[in-house]
């Protein structure tokens, strides 16, 4: 019964992070202090697609 306690927090904490996340994602944060001025943008986007798999040897397991 401890674990599911433990998977449901952990679930939570993922939940909480995940909503962070969607909140921050493509936003501009400005900052002007003393004169001077501090523009950071924060973007995160998607990692690129896996590569194609290589072609096959003609049937031929390259295993054996």
């Amino acid at each position: 019964m401890a674990g599911v306690g433990v998977g449901g927090g952990t679930l939570s904490i993922l939940l909480v992070l995940w909503r962070v996340f969607l909140y921050i994602n493509h936003k501009t944060v400005r900052s002007r202090c003393c004169g001077h001025t501090a523009e950071v943008g924060i973007d995160v986007d998607s990692p690129p697609p896996p590569p194609p798999p290589p072609p096959a040897l003609g049937g031929v397991s390259p295993f054996f």
